[in-house]
């Protein structure tokens, strides 16, 4: 009896929270590419709300992880789809940060080091996701989200 009310309260979880923090990550992923790209186009810095935006979209990853882990049972790729994705939104809200702070100065040769310090933060970023996806102590493994 408790296990299928556990069941129960984890799949409303699910669609009512995770489904719609999904559909919103998504959402502020592309505004946080558009907000990087018009910083390219006119060379002049914008607000920055990326590292706001994904504190906003882990809040009820964190909660699934603590209180709903059944949500990740029933749905197996589930985990490694959220940790991937929170990875690179994390990613790309650090270079929006960067690139905001370096473009605060209208000064062409800041803007070009600004752009080779996010492109080398992507870089490093990418490759540390990428060892901490393909190891043995890695639960889930990247490798298995596309099994």
């Amino acid at each position: 009896m408790f296990d299928s009310v556990r069941t129960f309260f984890a799949g409303m979880w699910f669609c009512l929270v995770l489904i719609p923090t999904m559909v919103l990550g998504a959402l502020f992923y592309l505004g946080i590419l558009m907000f990087i790209l018009s910083m390219l186009a006119t060379g002049y810095s914008l607000p920055s709300f990326g590292l706001t935006y994904f504190k906003i979209v882990s809040i009820p990853f964190l909660l699934t992880n603590i209180f709903f882990r059944r949500c990740y049972t029933m749905i197996d790729k589930l985990y490694p789809f959220s940790i991937f994705a929170l990875c690179n939104f994390f990613i790309v809200a650090l270079a929006e940060k960067i690139l905001a702070y370096g473009f605060d100065v209208i000064e062409p040769t800041r803007h070009l080091l600004t752009i080779i310090a996010v492109i080398v933060q992507v870089l490093v970023c990418r490759i540390i996701m990428g060892f901490y996806g393909s190891s043995s102590t890695c639960v889930g493994g990247f490798a298995t989200l596309f099994c």
